[in-house]
């Protein structure tokens, strides 16, 4: 294994002296491949990243590195000469093909500790009620480990960003994937509520109660929707 990192790292030595940074961006990845514990790999990725103009990978790159370097001065620096603005979104980097790259090199417990990482930016957001940016965190934590409360709180916070549609589809697909979420039939009834779609917020409050018979905040709610209906029907009638 030592003699396979030895030659990538000369062929990415190679690449810059050629400045060849597309093949550095490969065997960058190359020695993410065989040696995701180091951040030499991250460095040389971010560098080629930056010299193709690919700043989302840089940043995520450079995360990385800082992952394993806290103090490194190259990757501080880094985000000290680019703006909050200057760097993409979540929601681009998550779209990204790197993305899954990434996913597929890191082990259990990297990706454990990545999503610990995001649910605590995520929270620090939400405390100061960036919810927009809460929200993207939060569901790069529920990317790096499937945790459901990651989705609850994604969702939550772009509901509370005025982005309900991208709130429902998160729910929507976690929800597919395991129908017996309480919690997230709860908030998606909730949202449909306050969205004015009276009967989805029924037949979700009903699927809490299919899962939760004594689920007392369900049979609440439920109640006053049915009260609302009948009060709608009533003027109706007049």
């Amino acid at each position: 294994m030592s003699d396979l990192i030895k030659h990538i790292g000369i062929r990415i030595h190679e690449a810059v002296e050629e400045k060849n940074w597309p093949s550095v961006e490969h065997w960058a990845k190359e020695l993410l491949k065989y040696a995701p514990q180091k951040s030499i790999g991250f460095k040389w990725l971010a560098r080629s990243s930056m010299a193709l103009g690919k700043l989302d990978r840089a940043a995520y790159a450079y995360n990385r590195v800082l992952d394993h370097e806290p103090d490194c001065e190259e990757a501080k620096k880094y985000f000290a000469e680019h703006s909050r603005n200057d760097l993409p979104t979540l929601a681009q980097e998550t779209q990204g093909s790197f993305k899954e790259d990434a996913f597929h090199i890191l082990s259990p417990d990297q990706k454990n500790h990545l999503a610990r990482a995001e649910f605590e930016v995520a929270t620090a957001y939400e405390s100061v009620k960036l919810f927009a940016e809460a929200a993207e965190h939060f569901k790069k934590s529920f990317h790096w480990f499937a945790h459901p409360q990651a989705a609850f709180k994604a969702a939550e916070m772009y509901h509370r960003s005025q982005k309900s549609f991208e709130a429902m589809k998160l729910l929507r697909e976690t929800l597919n994937a395991n129908p017996r979420w309480v919690e997230g039939h709860s908030l998606s009834a909730q949202i449909y509520f306050e969205l004015g779609q009276i009967t989805s917020a029924q037949n979700s409050w009903q699927q809490v109660l299919k899962l939760d018979p004594r689920n007392e905040e369900a049979l609440k709610n439920l109640r006053s929707t049915w009260d609302i209906a009948i009060s709608r029907d009533t003027r109706g009638i007049l």
